[in-house]
């Protein structure tokens, strides 16, 4: 194998290990949700990170409390507005270094099972370091659908 398939196949790799923590996350996303319990999406950050809303001013988390507090919200906020679950589209991934990943794709969120009530739609793209054999979210960015970064 040539260094320059060799370097595509370990990026290759690179991105499918990150894509697959991205949707262990989403899954454990979808768990915290249901149960209230904001504490089991902490594994999945890398302290301190960033995570950037149209909506809001950016959010800096540098201890895990902090972590639980910002998901501890949004468990409130989705929970009112009758959350039901969310389907991601569109995802692809760049690796942009040895230790970094960009995610980037759409997301629909739902209030009922057969996915008839729109509760919102929004593009996200987030950034995953590699730290101590795991990926874990640096920087999340949520924006509009539009402009989702698809990778090659």
């Amino acid at each position: 194998m040539t260094k320059l398939n060799e370097s595509a196949r370990s990026e290759a790799d690179l991105s499918q290990s990150a894509l697959q923590t991205f949707s262990d996350y989403s899954q454990t996303f979808e768990v915290m949700v249901a149960t209230g319990q904001a504490k089991v999406i902490t594994p999945f950050f890398f302290l301190p990170s960033i995570l950037i809303a149209p909506s809001q001013e950016p959010l800096l988390m540098t201890a895990e409390h902090e972590v639980i507090r910002v998901f501890e919200q949004l468990i409130h906020q989705l929970k009112g507005a009758g959350f039901d679950h969310s389907k991601l589209t569109k995802v692809s991934a760049k690796e942009l270094s040895s230790m970094e990943v960009m995610i980037s794709g759409t997301a629909t969120r739902y209030q009922d099972k057969a996915e008839t009530q729109i509760l919102e739609e929004f593009g996200f793209t987030y950034t995953l370091r590699q730290s101590s054999m795991n990926w874990k979210i640096i920087l999340g960015i949520i924006h509009g659908t539009n402009t989702a970064i698809t990778f090659n």
